[in-house]
């Protein structure tokens, strides 16, 4: 009776082990970039509850390309999808062309005259998506979004 009630046991754990779901076992690596095509100094200024993160101010220098956060995680597939932990922690980001205009970018709302071109949004375009590498556990993906003259001419003038 002893060995039938072990036999069980290890039988049910077999059983449920094999219908564990699949651990995250694929390291998926993001990258995501800001380029700067306009003469203008671009400046960003996360607020979080009305309030400046100000050791989270980043600025990106007239026509350059700047890696702004790299991301290190496991899931159980490879995504494509962009998220940003730079912008996780924020409700808004104004973002500062030589300190002359302004462009409130907001998590639920776009202040923006084009939603499109909002850096919190979701469209497929706004963000260039370039996959740089995929191996059967790994993917490595990188963001880019582009600012143009039109985001500056856009923009308001400060007050």
């Amino acid at each position: 009776m002893k060995k039938l009630i072990i036999t069980l046991i290890i039988l049910g754990n077999l059983i449920f082990n094999a219908c564990e779901p699949p651990r995250s076992n694929i390291l998926n690596i993001t990258k995501t970039f800001y380029n700067n095509t306009t003469s203008y100094t671009i400046k960003f200024l996360p607020y979080k509850n009305g309030l400046v993160i100000t050791d989270s101010i980043k600025v990106f220098l007239p026509y350059s390309i700047t890696l702004l956060e790299r991301s290190k995680y496991f899931m159980p597939s490879a995504t494509t999808d962009f998220v940003s932990n730079y912008q996780q922690f924020t409700d808004s980001i104004i973002v500062i062309f030589d300190d002359i205009k302004k462009e409130k970018h907001n998590y639920l709302k776009s202040y923006i005259p084009n939603k499109e071109r909002s850096i919190y949004s979701n469209y497929s375009d706004v963000y260039l998506k370039k996959i740089i590498e995929q191996r059967k556990n790994f993917i490595e993906v990188e963001f880019t979004y582009t600012f143009i003259e039109q985001d500056y001419l856009d923009a308001e003038f400060i007050k």
